[in-house]
C-alpha cells in the first residue's frame, strides 16, 4: 500500500507501518531495510530490532536519520570509503574506534551537532578520520602560576571562576580560529589535575618553522598536563594533518612561547613532548626558565604585541611595565587614580594569575616581570632596559 517494496502482509507480520515507506523515520525506505527476505528482515546491529524498526541500525550512538545524509536514498554517504554506507556502519570513520565510542552526546538524541569533536575542527569524531590527524601529549608549566613548594601551579583563576568557557586566542594577536570551548565536568575537576589556563599548541613546518601548519587551544592542568578542552583528556588530536615530522611549539597570553628545537616525527601514536624538563633543548636560546629541576616558561608579556615581537619589556618603547600601570590607572572602579589599586579579572596583566593585575604594593606583578629582565642570563649588564625576546621564529 505505500509503495516502500514490502508487502502489506509481510509489513504486517514484521510490525512494520503498511502505510508508511520509512517505518522508523531514519531515512532509510522499508524496503531496503527489511532486504530480500521479509520473514527475516535484516537486523545489522544484532539487538534484536530489525532495521526497519530501528532507529539506530547499526547501533553505534549515532540516529541512522542523522547519518544519512543523502535524503533517504539506499545508496548512503560512506564517510570511510570502506563500501559499508554510515548508516550500516559502527565505525564510521574506519579508526578503529567504535563510533559509539566517539559520540557521546549530552542529550541522548544521537544529534551529530552534539557529537564529541576532540580537534575542535567542527568535524564529529564519527566523521574525522584518525588516519588523517596526528596525537601527542604535551606538558609545560607556566612561571606566573608556579610554586616550588609543591612543583605545581596554582589554579586560582579556576577557582575564582576567571578561566574562560571559550579559547581566548581568537581576540589576541595569536589569530587562532578554533572553537574550543571548555566543558564544565574539565572545570570542576580539582586537585592536580585541575585546570590553570588556556595554552595554545602549534605544529610548524618541518622545513620553514616559521610556517604554522595547525593549532589547537587546550587547557594546562597544575601538573603541566595540556588536556583536549572537550573530553579532559592528555591526548591532543589534530586533524587534517598527515604523519610527518612537524616543530612543536607552546604558547601562552602573558608567557614567552617555546618550540622543540628540531622537528619531531607525529602520527596517530600520541607522541609526548615535555617541556618542563630541562634535559629537552628547545629552539634558541634561554627560551626557558629553570626552578629545581623544572622547565618553566617565562612570565611578563603584559600587553598584547600585535605590531612587535613578542617580548617582556621592563623599561623603553612598548614596554609591560607601562601597560600594567595603564590598564591599573585607567580602571573603572579606580575612582582616586591610585598606583595601588587592585585590578580583578581574567588579564595579560596579571602575570601572577592570581585573578589580580598589581602595579605597586605587595605581591604586585611588575616585580616578577622587572626580576625576569634583570636577572635574565642574556642580560649581563643587568639593565633594567634589556628585552626578553620569545625564542620563535618570525
Amino acid at each position: 500500500d505505500d509503495q516502500d517494496g514490502v508487502l502489506t502482509k509481510d509489513e504486517t507480520a514484521i510490525g512494520s507501518n503498511p502505510l508508511n515507506p520509512d517505518t522508523d523515520g531514519d531515512g532509510v525506505p522499508d524496503g531496503t531495510e527489511v532486504g530480500a527476505n521479509p520473514a527475516a528482515p535484516l537486523d545489522t546491529d544484532k539487538d534484536g530490532t530489525p532495521d526497519v524498526l530501528d532507529t539506530d541500525d547499526d547501533n553505534d550512538g549515532i540516529l541512522t536519520k542523522n547519518e544519512n545524509y543523502n535524503g533517504g536514498t539506499p545508496v548512503d554517504d560512506d564517510s570511510d570509503k570502506d563500501g559499508i554506507p554510515d548508516y550500516l556502519d559502527p565505525d564510521d570513520d574506519n579508526d578503529k574506534i567504535l563510533t559509539i565510542n566517539e559520540s557521546p552526546d549530552a542529550n541522548g538524541d544521537g544529534n551529530p551537532s552534539d557529537a564529541l569533536d576532540s580537534d575542535g575542527d567542527g568535524i564529529p569524531d564519527y566523521l574525522d578520520a584518525v588516519a588523517d590527524s596526528v596525537a601527542l601529549k604535551v606538558k609545560v608549566m607556566l612561571q606566573g602560576a608556579y610554586s616550588s613548594a609543591d612543583s605545581m601551579m596554582a589554579d586560582t583563576l579556576r577557582t575564582l571562576s576567571l578561566v574562560p568557557s571559550n579559547q581566548p586566542y581568537g581576540n589576541l594577536s595569536y589569530r587562532h580560529s578554533g572553537t574550543e570551548v571548555a566543558a564544565p565536568s574539565v572545570l570542576a575537576v580539582s586537585g592536580n589535575d585541575a585546570v590553570v589556563d588556556w595554552v595554545l599548541v602549534e605544529l610548524r613546518d618541518f622545513t620553514q618553522p616559521k610556517t604554522v601548519i595547525k593549532t589547537i587551544a587546550g587547557l594546562v592542568q597544575r601538573d603541566g598536563d595540556v588536556v583536549d578542552a572537550a573530553t579532559g583528556s592528555d591526548v591532543l588530536r589534530m586533524s587534517g594533518v598527515p604523519s610527518a615530522g612537524y616543530y612543536v611549539a607552546v604558547r601562552h597570553r602573558n608567557h614567552m612561547g617555546i618550540m622543540t628545537n628540531t622537528g619531531i616525527g607525529l602520527s596517530v601514536t600520541p607522541t609526548l613532548v615535555d617541556f618542563t624538563d630541562p634535559a629537552m633543548i628547545t629552539y634558541g636560546a634561554n627560551a626557558r626558565i629553570t626552578s629545581g629541576s623544572t622547565a618553566l616558561m617565562w612570565a611578563g608579556n603584559a600587553n598584547d604585541h600585535a605590531n612587535s615581537a613578542y617580548a617582556i619589556i621592563a623599561q623603553g618603547p612598548d614596554n609591560d611595565t607601562s601597560s600594567i600601570l595603564g590598564n591599573v590607572l585607567l580602571a573603572a572602579g579606580n575612582t582616586t587614580v591610585s598606583t595601588n589599586y587592585r585590578l580583578n579579572g581574567y588579564r595579560l596583566g596579571d602575570l601572577t594569575m592570581d585573578g589580580i593585575t598589581i602595579f605597586a604594593g605587595p605581591s604586585n606583578d611588575v616585580n616578577l616581570l622587572l626580576g625576569n629582565v634583570l636577572m635574565h642570563p642574556g642580560n649581563s649588564t643587568f639593565s633594567a632596559n634589556y628585552v626578553i625576546n620569545e625564542q620563535l621564529p618570525k
